[in-house]
């Protein structure tokens, strides 16, 4: 029997907490407490929608959080993080504006989130342990080639979740690469909406990469200083009030320019 360890801290869970994957006290502010939240998943071989579910949202745990992680530096995320969050939903705030120190809050707690989706999900391309390991342990930067990108919408739904494995790949050396297979292997999107929020957390692990984006529709908060490629195609056909389509476009039109990278 294996024994079972929290997923950030890798210690012993003797002393376990089930954490809400969305914080009781953002239910509560969205008013979302009783509602059902869409869990779509892609096929990583084919990218077609193969998991649709509906999932009461106060029954969207992660048990596998330790006491310690849940009471200490998890909770003090949640806290700093809560001002910005709500001025984020209410649209008081617009995304785009966010300085260097409130980008990386924001990052840090997406990735956070993202990280407990994956974890209590049913796709079949996991976040590696690494990743918790290094969030954990790093309180001023992410786990290298994770990236986080934000937006605001007229939002239509509480709450969707869109993982998705397809990955747009443009400015390849050479057309094949084991390298890049090797990465098309670990890598992965998480996308959640809430409320007026996207965000999609990703990685890649061929670096130095080149994020490929929609202009007017993805803003970076993580890395601080990115390295952007814009697609010719703009927002003008974003689907900004219709949540579900508008997470799905805005986690499938996430692509990477590898022209730069160490495909060796």
């Amino acid at each position: 029997m294996s024994l079972r360890v929290c997923l950030f801290c890798a210690r012993r869970l003797d002393d376990r907490a089930k954490e809400h994957v969305i914080p009781m006290w953002l239910q509560q502010h969205l008013g979302i407490t009783e509602d059902q939240l869409a869990l779509v998943v892609a096929e990583t071989e084919t990218n077609r929608i193969s998991d649709r579910r509906r999932l009461a949202l106060d029954q969207h745990l992660e048990g596998r959080i330790c006491a310690s992680c849940n009471n200490g530096w998890m909770s003090t995320l949640e806290s700093e993080t809560a001002p910005l969050l709500k001025s984020l939903l209410s649209r008081e705030k617009d995304i785009s504006s966010l300085d260097l120190r409130h980008r990386l809050l924001l990052a840090r707690w997406a990735a956070k989130t993202a990280f407990m989706m994956n974890s209590a999900s049913a796709f079949d391309r996991r976040v590696p342990p690494e990743h918790f390991k290094e969030l954990y342990r790093s309180p001023k930067r992410l786990p290298e080639g994770v990236f986080v990108l934000g937006q605001q919408h007229r939002h239509s739904e509480g709450f969707n979740i869109f993982q998705f494995p397809g990955w747009d790949l443009v400015g390849l050396a050479v057309p094949e690469s084991r390298a890049v297979d090797d990465a098309l292997g670990t890598a992965y999107k998480v996308g959640f909406q809430l409320g007026a929020l996207l965000v999609v957390v990703g990685f890649f692990a061929v670096r130095p990469y080149i994020l490929y984006l929609r202009h007017g529709v993805h803003v970076c908060l993580w890395p601080l200083l990115p390295r952007i490629r814009w697609r010719e195609q703009a927002g003008v056909d974003f689907p900004w009030e219709h949540s579900l389509a508008g997470l799905v476009d805005f986690v499938k039109d996430v692509g990477l320019s590898l022209e730069n990278a160490n495909l060796s």
